[in-house]
């Protein structure tokens, strides 16, 4: 801060000199050394880990350079682990060599997420093969893909007062195909169809299960829904009586 401060750009005091090196330089705060290439986050979908990129929709890759590039920089996208199979979950949308035009700083790459499965599974890429630019350390990018069938979100529920049993809201989704018939079963009973429904449950803790029939297939996934007693318990204490609703999940 000392260098050219003074009156008419006088320099003052002691200030510190540095030559250009090869090394020892932070990149996003450099205009000299290399340019590097990788991706802009280690996971996708970013955020809860109940994202995933969707069967049926498109998800998107950014990858950066550490700087605006004097010349034109390619890096290859290449798979590398994974249940994920390209062609059959997913595929890149146009060339997986990712070409930057001088000037540029940024690219995106787009996937289509297709196909079905039981399960989520994960696709991990590397950068390999980069020209006029170094492969930095945000090198791997894993891909979270979700699964064909989702039941929702377990759910806690406390009895009414009085009452017997609890209305429940169903909600399931699908994705990337479409389906002849849905089922919500407990077991092997049958609670409901379609893909949204109300049952109604006494107390206890209930595994149920959304059964998809698909030109693919069936497909299912479960959530748990727990039904409790609502309890007034009340605690005496020697400035008073003091209470409080209290859910009694459990007299085990």
């Amino acid at each position: 801060p000392a260098k050219g401060a003074g009156t008419n750009g006088k320099d003052l005091g002691a200030y510190p000199v540095y030559a250009k090196t090869a090394v020892g330089y932070v990149a996003p705060q450099s205009s000299t050394g290399n340019v590097t290439v990788g991706f802009g986050s280690a996971i996708s979908p970013a955020g809860s880990v109940s994202l995933f990129a969707q069967r049926g929709q498109t998800h998107s890759l950014t990858l950066t350079l550490s700087k605006a590039a004097t010349s034109a920089v390619s890096v290859d996208l290449v798979p590398v682990a994974g249940d994920a199979v390209e062609g059959v979950d997913y595929t890149v949308v146009g060339s997986k060599t990712v070409s930057f035009a001088a000037g540029e700083s940024s690219k995106t790459v787009q996937l289509n997420i297709i196909g079905t499965s039981q399960y989520e599974q994960i696709i991990a890429f590397r950068l390999a093969n980069a020209v006029n630019a170094s492969i930095g350390a945000m090198n791997l990018h894993v891909v979270r893909l979700g699964r064909t069938v989702y039941a929702g979100n377990d759910q806690l529920l406390t009895l009414a007062e009085g009452s017997s049993t609890k209305s429940v809201q169903l909600s399931g989704a699908i994705y990337g195909v479409t389906a002849s018939s849905y089922k919500w079963l407990e077991g092997t009973q049958l609670l409901a169809n379609g893909l949204s429904a109300t049952v109604d449950l006494p107390v206890g803790k209930h595994k149920i299960t959304l059964e998809v029939t698909t030109p693919n297939g069936v497909f299912s996934d479960y959530i748990l829904v727990t039904i409790v007693k609502n309890a007034n318990i009340w605690l005496e204490a020697e400035s008073g009586i003091v209470g409080s609703d209290w859910n009694i999940i459990s007299t085990d």
